[in-house]
């Protein structure tokens, strides 16, 4: 079968072009012109550079694709402006969308984000079909993303979602500065640590973005995460304990939430998050997932649990370098 895959360059993309080959897929890979070719080449893609807005360029890559895995993104974390966001995640999304259904595809998977919920969810579980609430740019680009990509479900051509939630596992960038912090005990626990996280292992997101694309159904949204969610206090004393760390401090967290307070205040003025909000959203968010839809719908097992997802990404920092002195 041939499949595209859009952010094929990143994190989860490359994994996931890994995952499609050995099944023995036709796989076309699109990334941005800056990445390079060769990588995604020596995996046994076909590569196709453009960016996501860029009508013509998708077109190229979708013809003659069956299933469409998106994950395209701008990221949104430090000072990217929200209109830059907005453009590259929900007009990307439409773009994608579009041209897949035009090109006659008979699935989309959209690869959304958890963020969509909000940061601050306390209470039961979240199912998917609870009222999305999204407290930030890149969120609320999400959120959009996700209503444009549905518009162009049509017969014959199904959209699924899958919400993702924060991801480790080997190759993964964006836990290293957490991670170099707790390791020498500069990032401290928000005020009793009891906030919940749910993050997931990349293998076991993968499997959950495999069986989307097979088992997903038109309309259907789907969050994927790993087997359980954990405290803060917990997964930050889980990392001190595989860097051999002392365990962290804990600060009193009503500066963190005047500093967010602000932000949300500012934000819509500016169009630009203060510094340093999208760690302190990370360390004050609260939100477990329920995956009892994925598990009941498309047989989503996930099997790292999150001390083995740390111990999986930390072996691969030690192995780069990037746990060293800086």
């Amino acid at each position: 079968m041939k499949i595209l895959v859009t952010g094929a360059a990143g994190f989860i993309g490359s994994r996931l072009v890994d995952r499609l080959v050995a099944d023995g897929h036709d796989v076309v890979a699109m990334i941005r012109r800056e990445h390079p070719t060769r990588p995604l080449r020596d995996r046994g893609a076909t590569v196709i550079t453009g960016d996501v807005r860029d009508g013509d360029a998708v077109a190229r890559a979708v013809r003659g694709a069956e299933v469409v895995y998106h994950l395209a993104r701008a990221k949104g974390h430090g000072q990217s402006p929200a209109a830059e966001v907005e453009l590259t995640n929900a007009g990307g999304t439409d773009s994608v969308a579009k041209a897949s259904a035009m090109a006659g595809a008979r699935m989309m998977v959209h690869c959304s984000s958890v963020a969509v919920y909000g940061s601050r969810h306390p209470g039961q579980p979240i199912k998917e079909d609870e009222t999305i609430q999204p407290d930030s740019p890149y969120a609320r680009s999400k959120a959009a993303a996700e209503v444009l990509a549905r518009a162009h479900a049509r017969d014959g051509f199904a959209v699924t979602i899958a919400r993702i939630t924060a991801v480790l596992g080997p190759e993964c960038r964006s836990w290293v500065s957490l991670m170099r912090s707790i390791g020498r005990r500069r990032l401290p626990v928000i005020g009793a640590g009891g906030n919940w996280h749910h993050p997931g292992d990349v293998d076991d997101i993968v499997d959950g973005l495999v069986l989307c694309g097979t088992r997903g159904t038109e309309s259907a949204v789907y969050n994927l995460a790993g087997p359980e969610p954990v405290h803060l206090r917990q997964l930050m004393l889980h990392i001190a304990a595989e860097l051999g760390a002392e365990p962290p401090r804990s600060i009193p967290a009503a500066p963190v939430d005047w500093y967010l307070r602000l932000n949300r205040a500012l934000e819509p003025i500016t169009g630009r998050d203060l510094p340093s909000i999208a760690g302190a959203r990370f360390l004050t968010s609260d939100r477990r997932l329920d995956l009892t839809r994925a598990n009941r719908e498309l047989g989503y097992q996930p099997k790292i649990d999150v001390r083995e997802a740390i111990r999986r990404t930390a072996d691969w920092y030690r192995e780069q370098g990037l746990l060293e002195n800086r």
